[in-house]
């Protein structure tokens, strides 16, 4: 029993450490600044070592923005979760509006998103580790379908879904009063359409040339 329960404290232990270094960063930006921040105040607040520190994340900035284990784990086990009559993008659409809604209504979610708006710089980092959301997505849909997660067809779509996420954020972040999931469904509804079926579409192509009969 203890040998079956040690791997999963193990691991609570880990997510719980790694909650408290994201809050105690989140936290001090706020309330200090950006160019305040050091590592060593997120360590004290924490009541962890730098050395416990780098083995959560690489960067300073990487504890305010970044995604979480348990944040990946929990996506891909809500795509697996989806009915399995739905085709891959219907699961996924559903799986990641439901995830954003969850993750942008806590208190932590409107404080990172505060320090996003302020600073540019974490925006552009925050686009960078969400790709990375790209490989659980990808592990998902492979799981669902039967197919390679390097199948162009699997790889595509979690890229363009991911895609959809990043821009929705980046809108709903000048504009937080807007429907998160509306922006995304929206987004998202591009990508089963096609661009050829949207109102995008005219009688010429981006380069100028017509597209053929």
């Amino acid at each position: 029993m203890d040998a079956v329960a040690t791997p999963a404290l193990r691991e609570r232990k880990k997510a719980a450490t790694y909650a408290t270094l994201r809050e105690a960063a989140v936290t001090l930006c706020t309330d200090d600044g950006l160019d305040a921040l050091t590592i060593d105040a997120i360590c004290l607040r924490a009541n962890v070592s730098r050395r416990t520190f780098f083995n959560y994340f690489p960067e300073r900035d990487d504890a305010i923005i970044s995604w979480s284990p348990q944040d990946h784990t929990e996506l891909v086990e809500m795509i697996l979760g989806r009915p399995r009559t739905e085709d891959p993008l219907t699961a996924v659409e559903a799986a990641l509006v439901d995830f954003v809604d969850t993750a942008t209504t806590t208190p932590l979610w409107r404080a990172r998103i505060e320090l996003l708006k302020r600073h540019p710089r974490l925006r552009e980092r925050f686009s960078s580790m969400s790709r990375r959301m790209e490989t659980s997505v990808a592990d998902a849909v492979a799981q669902r379908t039967g197919r390679s997660q390097s199948d162009v067809v699997v790889t595509m779509l979690a890229a363009a879904a991911l895609a959809a996420v990043r821009t929705t954020l980046t809108l709903w972040f000048s504009n937080p009063t807007a429907d998160v999931r509306e922006l995304l469904h929206d987004h998202l509804e591009v990508l089963r359409t096609g661009f050829a079926a949207s109102s995008f579409a005219t009688g010429a192509n981006a380069g100028g040339r017509h597209r053929p009969a």
